[in-house]
């Protein structure tokens, strides 16, 4: 029986479109192949490379994209990564299970919104740790700069260029209140990941700003677009590659989250590199996470812990903890020691 290689490129429900050399197929799974399948992380996922058998040429209109014919999918081979996550229970009672996002991608691209949703450091560390736990890369896209005003926008540029934010005379502290305290709370964000050699772009899907840097980032590898539902990936992926025309949702006025657009996953060629548009995640929990990826993430708090006076503290009620002496002095911020406790708590949860 002959059979070709190739690579998932869109899932939907039942269905896959598989590239191989240049030709798409409109695949299904074959019925030996799915009675093997224990749970949903051995199904397909855009990027794997899988074995299609029982080809059938016929050239057509599929789900927008021009295919070559119909096949089966029978195997699918050894990923050498994966981005997994600890996806919820479809009905009350039921186990939750791995769901794996994304196969065979050297990098994740995070993209926050600078607005709404709101930009909150937790939610960029847990994404840099499902990186980590991955063995990928991570960039963060910091979306939306045409919706801050031009002295927030001049001032983050400065700083990611690696120059000083006070640079106009403290322009920060002729900001609203409100506003002062973004602000600082985002300049803190850009600071931290720069000093971690995490690459930080600013961008904007409106004006196109950022987009050529983005685009090298990009450059030569395979990505996969994580965030929140409505930080702006799909409007990104349109401008970056227009024949893409991905359908977008504007956020909720009412609870200022982003609403799903993307409902399938795909994964595009943009210049050299290729980016697997995924739908938009309301909550980030972590499938069999281990505690290596939260201290490498974490290595600040880790260093104070070398001076504990029990070398398996858990930093939350030992006498003689150089974590919390570190919070009480003021020089370790309250809310990150806490966000590292909890993904401690979650790690040292998994299944052994």
């Amino acid at each position: 029986m002959s059979h070709i290689i190739g690579k998932v490129v869109r899932t939907g429900p039942g269905t896959y479109l598989v590239d191989s050399n240049g030709d798409l197929w409109f695949c299904h799974l074959r019925g030996r192949f799915k009675a093997l399948v224990e749970d949903s992380r051995d199904l397909p996922c855009v990027g794997d490379i899988v074995v299609l058998e029982s080809i059938a040429r016929e050239r057509r209109e599929v789900a927008g994209a021009t295919v070559s014919g119909t096949a089966v999918i029978s195997e699918v081979l050894p990923r050498k990564t994966q981005i997994s996550r600890l996806s919820p229970p479809d009905m009350p009672g039921r186990q939750r299970v791995e769901q794996v996002l994304a196969a065979n991608v050297d990098q994740g691209v995070i993209v926050v919104s600078l607005t709404i949703p709101p930009l909150k450091a937790g939610t960029v560390e847990r994404y840099l740790v499902l990186c980590r736990q991955a063995g990928v890369s991570a960039v963060v896209c910091l979306n939306k700069i045409d919706e801050v005003d031009p002295v927030t926008a001049g001032i983050l540029s400065h700083l990611i260029a690696g120059s000083g934010a006070g640079e106009t005379g403290n322009p920060i502290r002729s900001a609203e209140a409100g506003d002062e305290r973004r602000l600082r709370r985002t300049c803190e964000i850009v600071s931290w990941l720069r000093n971690r050699g995490v690459p930080v772009v600013l961008t904007s899907a409106v004006t196109g700003k950022g987009l050529d840097e983005l685009r090298r980032l990009l450059s030569g590898k395979t990505s996969v677009f994580l965030g929140p539902s409505g930080a702006g990936k799909t409007s990104i992926l349109n401008r970056l590659e227009p024949g893409f025309a991905g359908k977008t949702l504007p956020v909720s006025s009412a609870t200022s989250r982003g609403r799903h657009s993307t409902t399938y996953s795909s994964l595009l060629r943009v210049g050299d590199g290729e980016v697997a548009d995924i739908p938009g995640l309301r909550a980030i929990g972590f499938w069999d996470l281990d505690e290596e990826p939260v201290r490498s993430e974490y290595e600040d708090i880790e260093e104070l812990a070398l001076a504990c006076k029990f070398r398996n503290c858990s930093h939350t009620h030992e006498p003689g903890c150089a974590v919390k002496e570190a919070v009480e002095r003021g020089e370790l911020e309250v809310s990150r020691y806490k966000r590292y406790v909890r993904l401690m708590r979650e790690a040292r949860r998994r299944p052994r």
